[in-house]
């Protein structure tokens, strides 16, 4: 039995956890490419066949299952249902958290337009709040990333509009058309995928980051995405997955959620607190096998 300390409350505890990693990416792309920046958050298809190829099969999700490694996809794009099939066809279970906002209106994840402005700007320096960003370095990219996805990700979607067309008019980027791996799927391909034996759980309603959400925001974000779950794909949500993957979770927020699953580089991977875990993202690894 292996043990991890209880984060936040009353101070540090000792709780029993299970013995599995859940493991994480957001889908694959057949001639993905280390210089797109439209390709940063998925990995190359080949990769991910040779991993699901040797890997031992992953489980479904569980939380009373001591044993066996989960795989989890995020977001709902063609590239994230393309990595649910292959692993499927594969023989393995997976589990995809979907934005319902992004389906029903077939709004763009923000990240993926601006990785398109990227890939096709006519400017290589660009000035991002208080950021002055060369693009021709990695570490002023960096920058870039993390101005640009400051702003943005605390926005409801309907807000970024506006200021993800100023940075195209910044980078020189007209309106490119979005790559078909990075377009929102539609309440069909989700039935889909349903009907292969992906389970399909809650990723928000939109993929806006939780942290300036106060406790009502939150709770009305997390039950229409439940209700439209319900009433569209016959699925009642047992689990959450935070966008960005946010550790921030406030009590009040924590005792509406359930089951929800983290994605922090800087925390431990496994069970955190009742009812929290943290994910290890394959990304890096398979991008660069």
């Amino acid at each position: 039995m292996r043990y991890a300390a209880l984060y936040g409350g009353g101070g540090p505890a000792e709780i029993p956890i299970r013995s599995m990693t859940t493991y994480l990416i957001h889908g694959m792309v057949a001639d993905w490419a280390p210089n797109l920046a439209a390709c940063r958050l998925y990995v190359p298809t080949s990769a991910l066949e040779r991993h699901l190829r040797t890997a031992k099969p992953y489980v479904g999700w569980r939380a009373s299952d001591p044993d066996g490694d989960v795989l989890t996809v995020d977001d709902a794009t063609v590239a994230a249902a393309e990595a649910c099939i292959l692993a499927r066809r594969l023989g393995h279970e997976v589990t995809l958290f979907v934005n319902p906002y992004h389906v029903e209106t077939g709004t763009p994840y923000f990240f993926n337009t601006l990785g398109c402005y990227l890939d096709v700007r006519t400017r290589n320096a660009v000035q991002v709040g208080n950021e002055h960003c060369d693009l021709t370095s990695i570490a002023g990219m960096k920058r870039f990333w993390m101005a640009a996805r400051k702003m943005l990700m605390v926005l409801p979607p309907e807000d970024t509009v506006t200021v993800l067309a100023d940075l195209a008019r910044r980078l020189g980027s007209g309106n490119p058309p979005l790559p078909s791996f990075a377009r929102p799927l539609r309440s069909k391909d989700l039935k889909h995928l349903a009907e292969l034996g992906v389970r399909i759980e809650n990723h928000g309603w939109s993929h806006q980051a939780v942290d300036t959400m106060g406790d009502a925001v939150f709770n009305e974000d997390l039950t229409k995405s439940r209700r439209w779950l319900r009433e569209n794909l016959g699925i009642t949500s047992q689990l959450y997955a935070v966008p960005f993957g946010c550790p921030n979770l406030s009590p009040g927020k924590r005792d509406q959620v359930g089951d929800y699953l983290l994605a922090d580089q800087n925390l431990p991977p496994g069970q955190l607190r009742a009812g929290g875990w943290n994910r290890i993202s394959l990304t890096i690894a398979l991008q660069g096998s």
